[in-house]
């Protein structure tokens, strides 16, 4: 009987110290990003500044060809329900200098790299019966979600993603220069 009191104070003192000793759970943050995005104003002339107006350009779009997904995409536009939270910028929604969202495609094979994403993940967008490809379970770590895009190339060459029926964001194909630490 007197071995499992001595267990208990065993695990009491010694349970805390070694948890100290343990790496955090939490992801570290790089210093030079922002921790929260700021909305931006900078649309393209002809580019969707609302949900609605996004929907209807996904609507009229169509399945992206596998040559037309080759390439870099950054995204351009990221919309909701809540106009205040939507935000635009033409040459690609950035935080400080460095790019939000960017999908590196290969054919239907793409690779994401986000703010937020520690490793690229790796996803294949499928077509489905709708004319739409979709790329499913983007896990942006920590939002307690899984997202499933469904994508369109819009009339003006951008490609138009739908998540669920309340968020939406656009894509530009652009040269995007990597940096190396």
């Amino acid at each position: 009987m007197i071995r499992f009191p001595k267990l208990i104070v065993f695990l009491v003192f010694l349970l805390p110290a070694f948890a100290q000793s343990q790496s955090p759970i939490s992801v570290e943050r790089s210093s030079d990003v922002p921790q929260n995005a700021v909305p931006q104003n900078a649309p393209c002339v002809d580019q969707p500044r609302s949900l609605a107006e996004l929907a209807t350009s996904f609507r009229h779009g169509k399945l992206p060809l596998v040559s037309q997904m080759t390439g870099t995409w950054v995204e351009i536009g990221d919309v909701s329900d809540d106009a205040s939270e939507n935000s635009l910028n033409c040459s690609g929604i950035r935080r400080d200098s460095k790019f939000e969202f960017v999908l590196v495609a290969n054919r239907y094979s793409v690779e994401l790299h986000a703010i937020g994403i520690n490793i690229p993940q790796r996803v294949t967008m499928e077509p489905d019966r709708n004319g739409s490809i979709e790329f499913r379970e983007v896990d942006f770590g920590g939002e307690g979600t899984l997202d499933n895009y469904r994508c369109r190339i819009t009339n003006r060459g951008t490609l138009a993603c739908l998540l669920g029926q309340y968020n939406g964001v656009e894509f530009k194909k652009m040269a995007v220069v990597t940096q190396m630490p």
